[in-house]
C-alpha cells in the first residue's frame, strides 16, 4: 500500500524546481500565483492569490 505522503512528498520534489513549495503537510502551492502572505501568529498565515481574471 502507497502511503498519500508519500505521493505528495514525490510530487513536492518534482515540483521544486517550477516554483512550488510546501505550504501545510496537505498542501503544495506555486509560488508564482502568491500575491500576499497575511501573517496571523508565530505559526499560522494565510497566502491570497492571484485572480484567475487579472
Amino acid at each position: 500500500m502507497i502511503d498519500t505522503s508519500d505521493k505528495l512528498n514525490a510530487s513536492e520534489e518534482r515540483l521544486l524546481p517550477f516554483g512550488f513549495f510546501r505550504s501545510h503537510q496537505s498542501y503544495i502551492v506555486n509560488s508564482q500565483k502568491v500575491r500576499e502572505v497575511i501573517t496571523w501568529t508565530r505559526n499560522s498565515s494565510t497566502l491570497v492569490f492571484e485572480d484567475n481574471e487579472k
